[in-house]
């Protein structure tokens, strides 16, 4: 689209350009010639250009007015005027509030952009809003965490590496998963048994990655996740919350809590039922946990907690081709049923933390923790094996 060249001369041919394209990006109308105008005097100002453009393009002149304003600039005035008469005060961008604050990646609180390392933190609201059922199926969704599943038909077999440990080189076992403080790594294998965490007891999730050995020690060479459950933040609020879906999906889970003056209290309760896409798949587990928190001065919290987990794990086995092309993929291994596991969890926990002097927070966190697994397994000559391993 082209437009009559400048009426004074002063812009030659590069000014010409300038405002051929500066009209053929407008649009159509009569407001294109407007635009073009106060682009062709601005004497490439680049402030005065870029406002002239968005004064049009937020009020696009009529016709009418549009003949006269480009008059007037190409005849009774000039150019320097016309660039004056189009300044506008600037535009200040809006103010984005960053109010998070984080406490794994110092072990205190600081403000996320305080903090020199890459932080995610994911809040309550964040987590309804997802949609999802469980804590590896939110976590997947962030970037430079890596989620597998060993098994695929539910949610055992889990692994969750932050910063390239997945697979072959980490298995779980590089990146630290604390738990309201204490740490959910299991001792044999390193790696946390991400079944037991349940979504809707989650109020926040903090994501640190890179190397964090230096303040966490061991497991913490990709990163650390730290998971914090639901706290009573109201004299008294109930929530209940039922699921259902496809493979025998069932869930339901109820949240209870209070608070009177310093003293606070929380109850959860889960259940969770599938029946696997595979057969012999199958996975249950019953939950719950109990808080009660006091306040002291506003200055420490006293913190007990403790919860008990119990699940029933089933395992389908491997198939062969010739396995998969005549049974189906569905199918568990024929030679090695049944295959499961029970897995028990249980812990208990005391915390105080709080103020000494002005700048100078104290906090002690013992806790005492129990998995314990019974397992069995049948092999294709009709024997069968069971093992049982605790861990305290």
């Amino acid at each position: 689209m082209d437009s009559d060249p400048d009426p004074h001369g002063e812009f030659g041919a590069p000014g010409t350009r300038t405002a051929r394209n500066g009209t053929a990006r407008i649009g159509a109308g009569e407001s294109k010639t407007h635009m073009a105008g106060l682009i062709g005097s601005a004497r490439f100002r680049e402030g005065v250009c870029v406002t002239a453009l968005l004064l049009g393009l937020a009020t696009p002149a009529s016709p009418d007015e549009a003949r006269p304003d480009a008059e007037a600039a190409e005849e009774g005035s000039e150019p320097g005027e016309v660039a004056q008469a189009a300044e506008l005060p600037p535009v200040q961008p809006p103010a984005i509030a960053v109010g998070e604050v984080t406490v794994t990646a110092a072990r205190a609180e600081r403000n996320v952009l305080d903090q020199p390392g890459n932080i995610t933190v994911l809040t309550r609201e964040d987590i309804v809003e997802s949609g999802v059922e469980t804590v590896p199926e939110l976590l997947r969704r962030e970037v430079g965490v890596f989620v597998t599943n060993a098994n695929g038909s539910n949610p055992t077999g889990i692994n969750v590496e932050v910063r390239g440990f997945n697979n072959g080189a980490g298995n779980g076992s590089r990146t630290l998963v604390l738990i309201d403080g204490r740490r959910a790594n299991l001792p044999q294998s390193g790696s946390a048994d991400w079944a037991l965490m349940k979504i809707d007891d989650v109020e926040r999730i903090e994501i640190v990655r890179g190397p964090a050995s230096a303040i966490y020690g061991d497991n913490a060479m990709g990163g650390v996740i730290q998971i914090f459950t639901r706290r009573a933040e109201r004299p008294l609020q109930a929530e209940l919350t039922a699921r259902g879906g496809s493979y025998g999906l069932r869930q339901g889970s109820v949240f209870a809590g209070g608070s009177v003056n310093d003293v606070s209290g929380s109850l959860f309760l889960d259940g969770y039922t599938e029946e696997g896409y595979r057969e012999q798949s199958g996975f249950r587990t019953r939950a719950g946990k109990g808080n009660l928190r006091y306040t002291l001065a506003d200055r420490f919290v006293v913190d007990l907690e403790g919860g008990y987990t119990n699940d029933r794990r089933n395992y389908p086995g491997a198939l062969t081709q010739a396995e998969i092309e005549s049974l189906g993929r569905r199918a568990a291994n024929p030679g090695n049923m049944p295959d499961f596991y029970n897995v028990q969890n249980g812990f208990v926990s005391a915390a105080m933390q709080g103020q000494l002097l002005d700048g100078v927070d104290i906090k002690v966190q013992p806790f005492w923790r129990q998995w314990s697994q019974q397992s069995g397994v049948g092999d294709r000559g009709g024997g069968f094996y069971s093992q049982e391993s605790d861990t305290s």
